[in-house]
């Protein structure tokens, strides 16, 4: 806990005299939560589910929730103009909206089903949170403008307090049974997990930038409690990742070409490729870049989770079946130059096309394509792209 925040709950504390009867009944394993105006210079955090506001450096607090009235789960604006927080509303949790300048409320949520664990979305348009009125708790949206209401998730289980970092990437909790797992939404609906436990997961929280995700596994131990997502090498090389988890295809590079990258500039971090596409080529082509682990996407996300606490202590973990390909295949035969020019034909695209995209002249990319004609043993460019590309040497 900062400095600055704990002087602030000291000085909660010390200004709120004349509650300290109720202070005294509050047990350990209340839950308070507390939000940071943007800016740093006001916090507000609920205790004994009524909301507070005080100065982050410490100072006298102010009620802003009637007392009696339960409301919890504060977060702030991306302005620090308003702040969204659940409150019990005839035996159900709302959604109400705080303006912090005039002090005025009203209810975002009516419905009668419980609306709870708030965030706004970094544009400040839309709130999203947790709601049961399917029967069991996801995600949803409510624009403040006109209240339209969108369903983002559709599991089974409960999903539950929804944090939205800067990109727009919706983490948080979902539980089903005894199975707790961290998962990530992004914008087109596609969901990730990231961290899976068979042991209660707190909340989530983005570092500033969304580039780093905290949390807390109960299970203790030596827990994978910060996950960085990237979508491109130099966000990665900004984090200074322990373990790094790629895909073979990422937006505008080729893992392959990222892990290379991590391994010059990086040493030290651990580098895992993790595909759908098991082809010994891409195997062997991982390994020359600097992996030390390279797993197909079709296993257990246990296994996964596992694979990544044995790279991280130093060993090189190889999907069995695909090791075994590729001690049986053939090494890839192309230079990179000849790959660049396989790549670029795979679509049908012309000569002149080919030479454009690449800047080389025509006569150079009929060469190459000659030669990894040649080397594959096939009729054309087309056929030799294919075959390539089926043993992962593109």
């Amino acid at each position: 806990m900062s400095r600055a925040l704990l002087a602030s709950l000291l000085a909660f504390t010390a200004c709120t005299a004349a509650a300290e009867e109720r202070i005294a009944d509050v047990r350990q394993g209340t839950n308070l939560s507390a939000a940071l105006a943007p800016g740093g210079s006001t916090l507000v955090v609920d205790l004994l589910e009524q909301l507070w506001s005080l100065p982050a450096t410490g100072g006298g607090a102010v009620p802003l929730t009637p007392a009696g009235e339960q409301a919890r789960n504060p977060r702030f604006s991306p302005d620090g103009a308003q702040v969204v927080y659940q409150r019990r509303s005839g035996g159900q949790w709302d959604l109400w909206l705080l303006d912090m300048t005039t002090g005025e409320q009203r209810p975002l949520t009516t419905s009668p089903s419980d609306e709870r664990e708030p965030d706004f979305t970094r544009d400040g348009g839309a709130v999203v949170f947790a709601s049961d009125r399917t029967g069991h708790y996801c995600l949803w949206s409510i624009t403040l403008d006109g209240g339209v209401e969108t369903q983002l998730t559709e599991e089974s289980g409960t999903a539950s307090f929804p944090t939205v970092s800067e990109q727009g990437l919706v983490a948080y909790v979902h539980s089903r049974d005894d199975e707790w797992s961290i998962r990530v939404l992004d914008r087109n609906g596609a969901i990730d997990v990231v961290h899976t436990s068979a042991g209660r997961l707190s909340p989530p929280s983005w570092r500033p930038g969304g580039g780093v995700l905290v949390f807390g596994d109960s299970l203790g131990g030596d827990p994978l409690t910060i996950v960085t997502l990237f979508s491109d090498t130099p966000r990665a090389l900004a984090v200074t990742p322990d373990v790094a988890l790629l895909d073979i295809e990422l937006p505008g590079q080729s893992g392959l070409d990222a892990a290379a990258q991590l391994a010059e500039k990086l040493p030290g971090c651990r580098v895992v490729m993790v595909t759908t596409f098991g082809r010994p080529g891409y195997l062997q082509r991982a390994m020359a870049a600097g992996a030390v682990g390279f797993l197909v996407k079709d296993g257990p996300v246990e296994g996964l989770a596992d694979a990544i606490r044995q790279v991280a202590g130093g060993a090189t973990v190889i999907d069995p079946e695909l090791a075994g390909q590729a001690l049986r295949s053939v090494a890839n035969p192309l230079t990179g130059r000849e790959r660049d020019v396989l790549a670029a034909a795979e679509d049908g695209s012309s000569i002149a096309d080919i030479a454009a995209r690449l800047h080389l002249s025509a006569s150079t990319v009929r060469n190459y394509l000659s030669d990894a004609i040649g080397k594959t043993g096939t009729r054309n460019k087309t056929e030799a792209a294919l075959l390539a590309r089926r043993n992962g040497w593109l």
